[in-house]
């Protein structure tokens, strides 16, 4: 009984050295303005705009769960003591792309090269955001 309270004690630790910043972008990364900017620069129609942002904030949920299940298969995991920023982000960002792509695809949105564009114009605006994360 003591070994899975102390598992449970290790498991809380790491997570609350994640930064607060960290678990903002996990889940309001993909901010309705900014979508709706880059959707009107590659001509989406303005119809499913709305849809896309619902869809994409019911997707974004599952963010931090993919993230930390990624995040455990590395060795050492980003998550941990001491927070490795820079991996930790170039994850949250491949699991964000990821599920920006299958939101889009929903919306037979699917050239991966224009979902690409897309989601640097996104993640280009909130920059500082990323870079000020520690």
């Amino acid at each position: 009984m003591q070994i899975s309270l102390g598992l449970l004690a290790t498991a809380e630790i790491a997570v609350a050295e994640v930064p607060a910043c960290y678990r903002d972008l996990e889940l309001n990364f993909f901010r309705a303005n900014l979508v709706n900017e880059t959707l009107s620069m590659h001509s989406i129609s303005q119809s499913n705009w709305n849809l896309i942002n619902q869809e994409l904030q019911r997707n974004v949920r599952r963010v931090p769960e993919i993230v930390r299940a990624r995040a455990k298969q590395m060795i050492p995991n980003p998550l941990d003591t001491p927070f490795d920023r820079e991996i930790a982000l170039q994850l949250l960002q491949e699991v964000l792309l990821e599920v920006f792509s299958e939101t889009l695809s929903l919306f037979q949105i699917t050239n991966q090269n224009k979902v690409e564009e897309m989601f640097q114009y996104i993640r280009e605006q909130q920059i500082e955001r990323l870079t000020h994360c520690k």
